[in-house]
């Protein structure tokens, strides 16, 4: 008899999709499952491309509780992890990711090269002649606040520190700055052409 390999991460997650008792409640389960998830991609458990299908039938919608393996969130969670879960998540939605040459997870933290998601601070060339404007590292600090796997494109906006918020990777209130970007103009403002912000 021929048996399929299951990657890791698919066998984990399969295992704890049936393994939660029956008695657990929806809400109960969902929570559950989104821990499992984080564990499968924090723990950078392999995942083949092949799992898109597999994953999507472990998803469950119910009045009081929700599971999407291909969330936004887990996509994050994936872009700061690493491993191979960032792939399967740009197969799921035929999307080819959004790369920046630094992102920041904090200050003691700077990530080289990495897909961007939302959630995700960028580390942009820049000036600024307002400076209540974030920097870090004498670059621009922008945050991914939307992806759009239908239309290509990426959002990225930018937070105005306060006097008692001085810390450069708060983002709180409006943006001050909006910039909603193609695959054509992308490479262009990440690299430093996008001018002086005010």
């Amino acid at each position: 008899m021929n048996s399929t390999p299951v990657s890791a991460g698919l066998g984990f997650m399969r295992a704890a999709f049936n393994g939660i008792g029956k008695s657990v409640g929806d809400r109960e389960r969902s929570k559950l499952l989104h821990e499992a998830m984080e564990i499968a991609i924090k723990g950078k458990m392999a995942f083949d491309l092949d799992d898109v299908e597999p994953m999507n039938r472990l998803q469950m919608t119910t009045s009081v509780g929700v599971f999407r393996p291909f969330s936004d969130h887990n996509y994050f969670t994936a872009c700061l992890a690493g491993g191979t879960f960032c792939r399967l998540w740009e197969k799921a939605f035929d999307f080819k990711p959004f790369k920046a040459p630094l992102v920041a997870i904090s200050t003691s933290e700077v990530l080289k090269d990495n897909r961007v998601a939302p959630g995700v601070a960028l580390l942009v060339p820049g000036d600024d002649t307002d400076l209540m404007m974030p920097r870090f590292q004498d670059l621009q600090v922008w945050w991914c606040t939307s992806l759009s796997t239908s239309k290509d494109t990426i959002t990225l906006s930018r937070y105005r520190l306060t006097e008692d918020r001085r810390y450069p990777f708060s983002r709180e209130g409006h943006p001050a700055n909006l910039k909603r970007l193609t695959r054509a103009t992308w490479k262009d403002f990440i690299c430093g052409a996008n001018g002086a912000e005010q």
